[in-house]
């Protein structure tokens, strides 16, 4: 990665990386990637003062307010959530069944209970099934954690390290100028101000590439904030749904 490339260039290359769900230059691609989410409902996470996960706990205080409608709302976590709920379970299965009576006019436990009779009479769906498969879509997520994290520390090698050498290289270059200076100070003007140019132009290189290290790090350090918030955002809304799900279908198991 050279110094040419944007920040767009950064954040597009990580996305790539991951399956082109985190960033996507074209709106309409978003639109119809968070469309493929589970409807946005009244459920709303854990209450105050209720125990979480060390790993929701981690994702700061920030993110305890997390609400189904957040995930709607937040473009990185719809997208993401898509992504999660991609793969066909029971659990899949009770949210496209609900979506399809999401135009009659049923409060959230009515549809859900409606859409599981459904289930449990054409697919033979039990409660059990369904709470449990919602694990399956943990995984997907931990799963893109993962895949993020990697494509996160490639884009560092390639924005950061690579550029940190290349300036500690330069730095060297401008050291060893500096001692042939003060050996060839004898020599003629000439040669002394031609090497003084030479050195002088490698600093300014070398300058110019630690600040586009700061940049790029803090730009690195944004992206894989936001996708940690979109990760715990969606992590929590799914500890959410079994929750509520459970609840919701405690009569039919």
């Amino acid at each position: 990665m050279t110094s040419k490339h944007s920040a767009s260039d950064v954040a597009s290359w990580l996305l790539h990386g991951a399956k082109d769900l985190v960033w996507q230059d074209d709106p309409l691609q978003r639109k119809a990637v968070a469309s493929a989410a589970p409807p946005a409902t009244s459920v709303s996470v854990a209450p105050k003062g209720e125990p979480l996960s060390d790993r929701t706990q981690a994702t700061g205080a920030a993110q305890t307010a997390c609400m189904v409608s957040d995930v709607a709302a937040h473009a990185m976590s719809a997208e993401l959530l898509a992504l999660v709920m991609n793969r066909p379970t029971a659990y899949s299965a009770l949210t496209e069944a609900t979506t399809a009576l999401v135009d009659i006019a049923l409060d959230d436990t009515t549809r859900t209970r409606a859409a599981f009779a459904v289930l449990k009479k054409t697919q033979q769906r039990s409660v059990d099934q369904i709470v449990q498969a919602i694990d399956i879509h943990l995984g997907l997520l931990d799963a893109e954690r993962n895949r993020f994290a990697s494509q996160s520390r490639q884009a560092e090698n390639g924005g950061v390290t690579a550029r940190a050498q290349q300036a500690a290289s330069l730095q060297k270059s401008a050291q060893a100028i500096g001692e042939r200076m003060t050996k060839l100070r004898a020599d003629t003007d000439a040669q002394l101000l031609q090497l003084a140019q030479e050195q002088a132009q490698q600093q300014t290189e070398a300058d110019a590439l630690t600040r586009q290290i700061e940049v790029e790090k803090t730009r690195i350090e944004r992206t894989t904030q936001e996708f940690d918030n979109a990760a715990a955002c969606v992590e929590k809304w799914l500890h959410s749904e079994r929750s509520t799900i459970r609840q919701r279908l405690a009569s039919e198991g």
